[in-house]
């Protein structure tokens, strides 16, 4: 199994989004654009993929998804680099905390959208924009996946502003992907569930026993997912394996949803 070609990876400091990038140079992806706001955590990645194929060329953009014109300037800079992109992954996001409708300002919500949705929405669009100038490969011009969440299809209480853009999400996928198809690009969404991740295990012990235990007691499972097993639906969304699927909702969340 190959990614082929040169991808870009939001979120791409830390946890899932890290555990993407180093997947993908698994599966002999050699030119990576990847993007967080924390700069830091994007050296780190770097470093660790310079560890794994010291061949691989990496571009790391530290910026503010939410600015006007940074979902732009990513793609645009990427495609410059390495002239194509082949992958965009959308995995950047922010929860935006445990609250009702009732509990949610409308400066924390539009936050949530701004960067769960609307940048996502733009990244999708430009990478669109480019990857139909460029010839296929293997009959591919592209493929976009994008992180959704167990909320993209289900509610949990107190996630209002988080569901309402994941939800959103699912729906840009499946639009996208009906709309470009014959295009040769493919757009999928990959549903996680609980992930066991360092900014989750950062969560107050309250807030996870009362928000995340009654998830993780319905999961057949009964674990967490770890981000490489994340990463590695992606990866596989990616490939040439997955070459006939467009506008599906993959979940990854040990059985919860077929309860």
């Amino acid at each position: 199994m190959e990614v082929s070609g040169p991808a870009i990876i939001t979120g791409a400091a830390g946890g899932i989004g890290r555990a993407i990038a180093l997947r993908f140079v698994d599966f002999k992806c050699r030119n990576l654009t990847l993007v967080d706001q924390n700069a830091d955590g994007l050296a780190e990645t770097k470093d660790l993929i310079f560890k794994q194929d010291p061949s691989v060329v990496v571009h790391t953009i530290s910026c503010d998804l939410t600015a006007d014109g940074a979902p732009e300037m990513v793609v645009r800079e990427s495609f410059e680099k390495f002239n194509a992109l082949y992958h965009l992954v959308n995995c950047a996001g922010t929860p935006g905390g445990f609250a009702t409708s009732q509990e949610t300002d409308i400066d924390m919500f539009d936050r949530v959208q701004s960067l769960n949705v609307r940048a996502a929405w733009l990244l999708q669009k430009a990478a669109i924009q480019r990857m139909l100038t460029q010839n296929a490969i293997n009959g591919e011009r592209g493929s976009i996946v994008n992180i959704g969440s167990l909320v993209s299809h289900v509610g949990l209480p107190a996630l209002s502003a988080y569901t309402t853009s994941k939800h959103a999400l699912l729906g840009m996928t499946r639009s996208e992907a009906v709309d470009f198809a014959s295009e040769g690009i493919r757009i999928n969404l990959v549903a996680p569930g609980l992930v066991s991740t360092d900014l989750g295990r950062a969560i107050p012990a309250e807030i996870r026993d009362h928000h995340l235990t009654p998830v993780l007691k319905r999961t057949p499972m009964g674990r967490f997912a770890t981000p490489q097993e994340v990463a590695n639906c992606v990866a596989f969304l990616s490939s040439q394996l997955a070459a006939y699927i467009t506008g599906i909702n993959l979940p990854i969340d040990g059985g919860y949803s077929a309860m």
